[in-house]
C-alpha cells in the first residue's frame, strides 16, 4: 500500500521505478502494478467457481476459501511432504527433520 501511496519505495529498496526490472511502472498518466500474485490465483479461482457456480452473495465466502487453500495451504502442505520425503532419503535423523519443518513453516 505504501508503494502505491507514495508511488516509491524505501530508499535502496528494490529496482529504480521505471527500470525494466521494476513492479511498478508509469504507462499513460496511469501507475500500473505487476499482478504477480493474482495471476497465481487465477487456476484455484477457476476450479472453485466450477465447483460452487458464478459468485453470488451467497457462495462468496466459500468460493474465497476455496480459492485460498487451492493457492496458498495446498502448496505449503506439498512442500511441507516433499521436504520430509528428501531429508528422509537423504538419511537425516527424525528429530532434525522436525526442526527443520518446523523452520520451513
Amino acid at each position: 500500500m505504501a508503494l502505491l501511496a507514495h508511488r516509491e519505495g524505501p530508499s535502496g529498496w528494490g529496482p529504480p521505478r521505471g527500470s525494466p526490472f521494476s513492479i511498478i511502472r508509469k504507462h499513460g498518466g496511469h501507475i500500473q502494478v505487476a499482478p504477480g500474485g493474482s495471476l497465481v490465483a487465477v487456476p484455484a479461482y477457476a476450479l472453485a467457481r466450477s465447483l460452487v457456480g458464478p459468485p453470488d452473495r451467497d457462495n462468496l465466502r466459500i468460493s474465497m476459501t476455496l480459492t485460498r487453500l487451492g493457492t496458498c495451504t495446498i502448496p505449503l502442505l506439498m512442500l511441507g511432504l516433499a521436504f520430509i520425503w528428501q531429508a528422509r532419503r537423504a538419511g537425516f535423523a527424525p528429530d532434525r527433520i522436525a526442526f527443520g519443518l518446523a523452520a520451513l513453516l
